[in-house]
């Protein structure tokens, strides 16, 4: 129904840009949503999923590097 509605832009058409929301969508499927509610509980995300969304390449490299630093400290 959604796809009714989504307009065609180009910059979305490229085969990376398919290959990446594909990425993103199996991210959110397989690693979070079961993990949704034990997050909100507790009132924050695992540092796991940070880390996995790190290694995929999901995070912004400089602010990813600065988290990883910033967690050695923390252990």
């Amino acid at each position: 129904m959604l796809q009714n509605v989504l307009l065609t832009r180009e910059i979305y058409a490229s085969e990376e840009h398919k290959m990446m929301r594909e990425m993103i969508q199996d991210f959110i499927k397989n690693e979070i949503i079961d993990h949704i509610d034990a997050w909100e509980k507790k009132g924050m995300v695992s540092r796991e999923i940070w880390e996995r969304a790190g290694e995929l390449g999901l995070l912004y490299g400089y602010a990813y590097s600065i988290w990883r630093k910033w967690f050695r400290f923390q252990l």
